[in-house]
């Protein structure tokens, strides 16, 4: 057993009770040693206490001692060494062993009938006061109820002698059955009893005089109230009877009718103040309750998912937000573990990684995960996680918010970050982190081949000077609008400039760019732009590179296709052009547009490649 730590206050009573005990054993001895037989026995004429009862006592306080120091050993020592002593005796009185063995420590001159044996009463007393020692280390918190039918028995007959004494002392000492057992012998049980119960720890009758609960402190009052108050009415009514001041019937019915008031006093006092508390336990737990419903409610009505799990991540409890995020209704959940709500691709190390936060210290944290809808989709969702640790294991709450529509908010913003408003298409930003992930990730690491188009429109400075703004940005966009339409998926359309365009097409042969070229340039020149009673016809220039994994970077692909664009213009426009030669340079803002390329930093990782 754990040794629990005794209450300071009751064990510095329980220890001045067991040196009043020893005091009275000890003077006892000095007696017999010294032939003072008077200081044997209270009174001249009543028996006196043994020497072996006062060495039984000695043993008695030492196991008290050990119950003290937790010293187990020395207590069921001393209780077993009690336990042979009151037997020993219990086996003279039903064998009728000799004086021989009656004489074995000295004659009692006060009562030659017994010579140096101690009382039957006082020989059963050892013996259950050495069981209590004996047993002391379990039976107050494994078996309680033997525990405490130990403790009654035990003291049933010091209580019974001493309150014949404080009664009746010349009616005791006329009766030998009773007489033979001293009065300070039944006080140094009465001592033993009390110190040993302010030393005991234990949820049974054993423990009331220690435990300091509203019910325990309420019988302590009571058993005293009931203990001293008759004591004193039967002592008094005794004194009447002997001096002859009232009859005896009639000190007897006295003592009766008030020892009856006083315990039924104190029993209502008792049922009053239970009926209180249990009125307030009523209150209480109305309270309790209602506000767990409204707890309940509250997290019924929640939108987010509310998970508890355990440390094996075996769910125990889920709310209605829970199926209304996953699909799952709260039992079929309290059926799963974790590791069933997660994608069979990220089950491993998702359950790593919540192995590793139950392994920490209590603490909050929040992550992203994707979880498994009823339906097999993929939800992500935003966690929160809060842990409780406790004896016996873990608890988890997982407070679950799908994040599946700002997910594609935030696509959305990004792509309305990364278009182009009038024209759709996507502009010079995107196109410069596409040409880095391209030149980071995949020319050099894989067989693709690029190729990249330059498109311009022909003589569009003409358009805006000539019909004005709107009708030009109608023209970019019913542009880029067939151009888009002309596009295999997977290819990439970029606005670089007012009238500039950028197309990126993966995996197409080099005798096949020229073609490509021509049907997008084809497209163009025969599509009509119809604005109010104007009818117009655009044609392009392109510019052709293709470029693989062993050549040159996408960026040097955009400068000669920048190059074969203007080889193209000039031919004579509305051409396409590929297989660049050196020419001039090309105007100062393309050149500024190339060295730009050529600094790009890394911003974000590369994400998303269409046809890729």
């Amino acid at each position: 057993m754990n040794e629990i730590p005794h209450n300071p206050a009751r064990a510095q009573v329980a220890l001045m009770m067991t040196a009043a005990m020893g005091a009275i054993s000890l003077i006892v001895l000095y007696g017999w040693v010294t032939s003072s037989f008077h200081i044997t026995t209270f009174m001249i004429g009543a028996a006196s206490m043994k020497v072996n009862t006062a060495l039984g006592f000695l043993v008695l306080m030492a196991g008290v001692l050990g119950v003290w120091l937790h010293k187990r050993n020395l207590t069921i020592g001393c209780g077993l060494a009690a336990m042979v002593l009151g037997t020993f005796t219990v086996m003279e009185y039903v064998l009728g062993w000799g004086a021989a063995v009656d004489q074995l420590f000295f004659a009692d001159p006060w009562t030659p009938v017994n010579p140096g044996r101690m009382a039957v009463g006082t020989a059963v007393s050892f013996v259950l006061g050495g069981a209590m020692l004996a047993v002391h280390d379990t039976y107050p918190h494994q078996r309680i109820n033997l525990y405490d039918a130990l403790i009654t028995a035990f003291l049933a007959i010091p209580l019974f002698v001493f309150f014949s004494y404080v009664f009746a002392p010349d009616e005791v000492l006329k009766t030998p059955s009773v007489s033979t057992m001293p009065l300070h012998s039944c006080l140094n049980f009465l001592f033993f009893f009390f110190a040993i119960s302010l030393l005991t720890s234990s949820k049974g009758a054993a423990g009331l005089l220690n435990r300091n609960t509203r019910n325990a402190r309420n019988f302590r009052w009571l058993f005293l109230i009931v203990l001293i108050l008759p004591l004193c009415l039967g002592s008094v009514l005794n004194h009447g009877v002997q001096q002859g001041w009232i009859g005896t019937g009639v000190g007897i019915a006295i003592f009766c009718l008030f020892s009856t008031l006083i315990i039924a006093s104190a029993l209502a006092h008792h049922t009053i103040l239970l009926d209180h508390w249990f009125r307030q336990l009523l209150q209480e737990r109305r309270r309790s309750n209602q506000l767990k419903n409204q707890i309940h409610e509250l997290l019924e009505i929640s939108a987010d998912a509310i998970i508890l799990f355990d440390d094996r991540l075996n769910i125990l409890h889920a709310n209605s937000g829970a199926q209304r995020i996953l699909g799952f209704n709260p039992e079929e959940l309290c059926r799963m573990t974790l590791v069933h709500l997660l994608p069979e691709n990220r089950r491993d190390d998702t359950a790593n990684l919540m192995q590793r936060y139950l392994q920490r210290e209590p603490e909050n944290s929040s992550l992203n995960l994707q979880l498994q809808h009823q339906n097999g989709a993929e939800i992500p969702v935003a966690v929160t996680l809060t842990k409780k640790v406790l004896e016996d294991q873990t608890l988890v709450i997982a407070l679950v918010k799908s994040i599946e529509k700002l997910d594609d908010k935030i696509r959305s913003l990004e792509k309305k970050a990364s278009t182009d408003p009038l024209t759709k298409a996507e502009n010079r930003s995107e196109f410069e982190d596409f040409c880095r992930r391209v030149n980071l990730h995949v020319l050099r690491k894989s067989d693709f081949s690029f190729c990249v188009m330059m498109l311009d429109i022909d003589d569009f400075k003409n358009i805006n000077d000539t019909y004005g703004h709107k009708t030009g940005d109608q023209a970019l966009a019913e542009f880029s609008q067939v151009v888009q339409d002309t596009l295999r998926d997977g290819d990439r359309l970029f606005r670089t400039g007012g009238e500039e365009f950028i197309v990126i097409s993966a995996n197409v042969p080099p005798e096949d760019a020229l073609a490509f070229g021509e049907r997008i340039r084809n497209a163009v020149a025969t599509h009509s732009i119809v604005s109010g009673d104007l009818t117009l016809h655009l044609t392009c220039s392109v510019g052709i590179c293709v470029v693989d994994s062993s050549t040159a970077d996408l960026e040097d692909a955009v400068h000669r296709a920048d190059e074969a664009m203007y080889q193209a213009k000039r031919k004579g426009k509305t051409a396409a052009s590929s297989h660049p030669v050196p020419t001039a340079p090309p105007p100062t803002n393309r050149r500024r547009f190339r060295d730009h390329l050529k600094s790009i930093r890394l911003r974000r990782p590369f994400s998303r490649l269409m046809g890729l």
